[in-house]
C-alpha cells in the first residue's frame, strides 16, 4: 500500500512527502507531511474491487459543496496535476488499479464509539 501512495502522490506534485499510515480497513489512509512547506494532507486509497468511480466523483463534489457553502469544516479534495479529483494507480503486484484521493488534513480525532447527537452537533 505503500508503494501505491508513493506512486498517487506522483500525481499530485508532492516533492519529499513523508507517509505515515493510518488506518486500513475497507479503504486505506496515510499521513502525508511536507515538512519543507509546513503542509499536511491524507491520502485515501479505495479497497479492491470498489471502481465505482461515479460514487467517488459524487463524494467528493458534495464535499466541495458543503466547504463551498456552508461553514463546516469538512476535508478538502485537492485536484492533482491533470486537474482531476480522483486519481487512478496501477503498479506491478497489486492486481488492478486503486483509486486515490488526496484530502487536505482537517485537526481533530477519530470518533471510536457510538456518535451521539452532541457528537454530531
Amino acid at each position: 500500500m505503500r508503494r501505491l501512495a508513493q506512486t498517487a502522490l506522483t500525481a499530485y506534485s508532492l516533492e519529499q512527502a513523508q507517509i505515515t499510515p493510518l488506518q486500513h480497513f475497507l479503504n486505506t489512509t496515510f499521513r502525508i507531511d511536507i515538512p519543507s512547506q509546513n503542509q499536511r494532507y491524507v491520502l485515501r486509497i479505495s479497497r479492491a474491487g470498489y471502481q465505482n468511480v461515479a460514487t467517488i466523483r459524487s463524494e467528493l463534489l458534495w464535499l466541495q459543496a458543503i466547504r463551498r457553502e456552508t461553514d463546516l469544516v469538512v476535508p478538502e479534495p485537492l485536484l492533482n496535476r491533470d486537474e482531476s479529483l480522483l486519481t487512478t494507480v496501477e503498479i506491478p503486484g497489486v492486481p488492478e488499479p486503486r483509486h486515490c484521493v488526496l484530502f487536505r488534513r482537517v485537526d481533530g480525532r477519530f470518533h471510536r464509539t457510538m456518535l451521539r447527537p452532541a457528537d454530531l452537533e
